[in-house]
């Protein structure tokens, strides 16, 4: 990789740098404002959860708090009371019924008792043939103890119900005990127009042994639904983390499907002496923000490719207005080489940077030598001349001795000729 790099030309190394680390910084950020979306996303998830989750206790304590105001009417109700006290059950089931029938219309209200101070039933308003058994509630034995309001949720023999048990006196003594109770199911209802949200309630495979309720609700992977908004999606999340649950800690989870996206959180609960029963399951669809989130990243990643490409083309122009000058340098280069350069023409001097500076020196360096190179053609020419004189005088010189020469040897010829004769 690296030896394939050095062999790349400068116009494709920068291009190549650039690119990568310009990828390198779409991807921390493409994948910092996921990390950072998701993490968003996720603690609102959380958040809205639990505020669902508060959604709920807080109906639950605002029907509580209905139901005091109610028991305080009634026990205000002197007519009511005397009944009570007179143990004339006939005449008491005719005043209360009424009563009842109006709380269930109107509040939803599904239990109303009178109670004697022994904690024996002296009469069920929503079931009269069946009274006489002594509570062993916490919610009554709170009131009894405290000689206040005793309320909660407990688990009846098919229900959990919401109870409020208020203490009768007389001249400061109490003389018996009035109860209201309302099962939870209407409360997933409200919870889940309010909401939007799925509910459902569970208590574990101990507490339902313990409470004998493994035959009255559905078991579904050791836990026991009492009651749900959706139980089909609800029996589904659950099986989902059975394994992970335990009544002593929240569990969030997602869930996604073809059809949506859902967060859930299991948050623990307690029954009214305190024990741990089980857990509410709150489901929220969260197809919409999947579908906001998905919408963001569509819009990161066709923001970068944007980025991507003008820095290809930044790039792409950086390195030619850095190679060319050079590629021009290098050409007249090659031409001096060769000795075919134009040592007249210059470098085009585009910008103050390195590379400008860069042709200006060039420029500089061939004007040089395009002096030095005039001088040494003047100084060859007067060689030249100088050598032409030379060699004229030196032909010249040359004849002269010649024509001695050939004189000498004509003035030889003619001694010898002289001699001759005299001899």
């Amino acid at each position: 990789m690296k030896s394939s790099i050095i062999k790349l030309g400068i116009k494709q190394k920068i291009i190549f740098l650039t690119t990568s680390l310009s990828i390198l910084l779409v991807l921390v950020v493409i994948g910092t404002n996921i990390i950072s979306k998701e993490a968003t996303l996720d603690s609102v998830s959380r958040d809205k959860l639990a505020e669902f989750n508060d959604v709920f206790w807080a109906q639950v304590n605002s029907d509580a708090n209905a139901m005091e105001k109610i028991l305080t009417i009634l026990a205000m109700d002197d007519r009511l009371v005397d009944t009570f006290l007179s143990g004339d059950k006939e005449a008491l089931l005719q005043l209360a019924k009424p009563k009842f029938e109006s709380l269930k219309t109107k509040f939803d209200i599904t239990h109303f008792y009178f109670i004697n101070t022994s904690g024996a039933v002296f009469l069920r308003t929503h079931n009269p043939p069946k009274y006489g058994d002594v509570l062993k509630r916490a919610t009554f034995l709170q009131a009894q103890k405290t000689g206040d309001f005793g309320k909660g949720i407990e688990m009846g023999k098919k229900f959990f119900s919401l109870r409020v048990v208020k203490p009768i006196k007389r001249n400061g003594q109490v003389v018996g005990y009035f109860e209201l109770g309302e099962e939870l199911d209407h409360l997933i209802t409200s919870f889940k127009k309010v909401t939007k949200a799925d509910i459902s309630m569970w208590v574990s495979a101990d507490y339902a042994q313990k409470k004998n309720l493994t035959s009255v609700f559905e078991k579904v992977n050791n836990w026991y639904r009492v009651m749900s908004s959706d139980a089909a999606q609800q029996d589904a999340l659950l099986s989902q983390v059975a394994g992970m649950l335990n009544s002593n800690s929240n569990t969030f989870f997602t869930s996604k499907s073809a059809d949506s996206s859902l967060v859930a959180n299991t948050f623990p609960f307690k029954d009214a002496f305190g024990q741990k029963a089980g857990v509410i399951l709150i489901a929220n669809d969260t197809s919409k923000q999947v579908e906001d989130f998905n919408q963001f990243l569509f819009k990161i990643i066709a923001g970068s490719l944007f980025f991507l490409l003008i820095v290809v083309l930044v790039a792409m122009q950086l390195a030619k207005n850095i190679t060319m000058p050079l590629e021009r340098a290098n050409k007249m280069l090659l031409d001096i080489s060769k000795g075919d350069g134009d040592l007249t023409r210059k470098l085009e001097i585009n910008s103050k940077d390195e590379v400008g500076e860069l042709a200006n020196n060039f420029n500089h360096f061939v004007d040089v030598l395009h002096k030095t190179m005039t001088q040494v053609s003047a100084s060859a020419t007067n060689v030249t001349t100088s050598s032409e004189a030379l060699s004229m005088t030196a032909q010249t010189a040359e004849d002269i001795v010649t024509r001695q020469n050939n004189e000498t040897d004509q003035l030889a010829t003619a001694i010898n000729e002289m001699t001759a004769t005299i001899q």
